[in-house]
């Protein structure tokens, strides 16, 4: 086909216009056989410069000049076929350029279809937006209703707060009564609760009970901080034993129901006690015994008296 001025001068404004075809066109035109001519003339040009200066010594290398020359016309063919593959690659460009601009020409249909599109969609955004103020305000009024729930709440947790602690309050200090009533009631009564014990019972006044630690202190058998401790006992008890009449003492800690710590503080207090030089036996008392606390009961040979029921260390206490 062939390739007309007009034709040429389309192809230089498509070039003009599109710089990457014009590497790609580069690219095929000047390969690298070509690229590497100017360098192969110079070296022709040496050549021939020393041909003729040695001119007369040199004639046998005619031959290979001529040869040198027709590998050259060889190139110079081949040259030509590459500008006539670049011929029919600028045809066939030629036709990709046509097809390229069908396609430009669907997909500027295509872009106004979405423009159109995009403009039903900003008309769409636009309602949504108006509806999403709409619940935005809503919204902030359900939150200061919200709020002011929260105050109320918080307001009430405070309250409840207030009344579960005055109800800790009352409930320590009716525990407290309850056991000071108890305390009481065992240490006016106690020949009635400790007679299966001793006899000839006597309940020590908190008179009778210091002068007895002020002694033992003053002569060295016990320190000011054991003085102290047997001074916190609930209780205390002098009688005679029921067989041999020797005076024993009953260090009795009394509580509504006797736990593990009533059992551990009898039998240390009663330890202390009788380092006096008086035997001295540990007691706990109260309503109930807990599980946890009977058999350290048993092992520290504590005495448990409930409900008016005596128990000696060495046998289990009635379910």
């Amino acid at each position: 086909m062939a390739f007309t001025v007009s034709e040429f001068r389309d192809l230089i404004q498509l070039l003009e216009q599109h710089p990457t075809w014009r590497e790609e066109l580069r690219r095929w035109v000047l390969t690298e056989e070509l690229l590497a001519l100017p360098q192969m003339v110079r070296e022709l040009a040496d050549l021939q410069r020393q041909t003729e200066a040695r001119v007369g010594q040199l004639a046998g290398h005619m031959d290979a000049l001529a040869q040198h020359v027709d590998a050259l016309a060889q190139y110079v063919d081949a040259l030509t076929q590459h500008v006539d593959a670049l011929t029919q690659h600028v045809d066939a460009l030629a036709q990709h350029v046509d097809a390229l601009a069908r396609q430009t020409a669907q997909l500027t249909t295509h872009v106004d279809e979405q423009a159109q599109r995009f403009d039903r969609l900003l008309i769409h955004i636009s309602d949504l937006s108006q509806r999403m103020g709409d619940i935005s305000q809503r919204m902030d009024e359900q939150t200061q209703r919200f709020d002011r729930l929260l105050i109320h709440i918080s307001d009430l947790s405070q309250r409840m707060e207030q009344l579960a602690e005055t109800q800790l309050r009352m409930g320590s200090d009716l525990e407290q009564l309850k056991g000071h009533n108890l305390e009481q009631r065992y240490r006016e009564r106690a020949p009635a609760y400790f007679s299966r014990i001793l006899r000839r019972i006597h309940a020590l006044s908190n008179d009778e009970l210091l002068a007895l630690l002020d002694a033992a202190v003053t002569q060295g058998r016990l320190s000011e901080d054991e003085a102290d401790e047997i001074l916190q006992a609930d209780v205390v008890v002098r009688g005679r034993h029921r067989e041999d009449g020797t005076e024993v003492y009953l260090v009795v800690e009394v509580s509504w129901g006797v736990g593990l710590h009533d059992v551990q503080r009898a039998a240390e207090r009663a330890a202390l006690l009788t380092r006096l030089g008086i035997p001295t036996l540990p007691v706990v008392a109260g309503f109930w015994v807990t599980p946890e606390a009977q058999e350290p009961a048993r092992a520290f040979r504590v005495w448990q008296v409930t409900d008016g029921r005596v128990t000696p260390p060495e046998v289990a206490p009635h379910g």
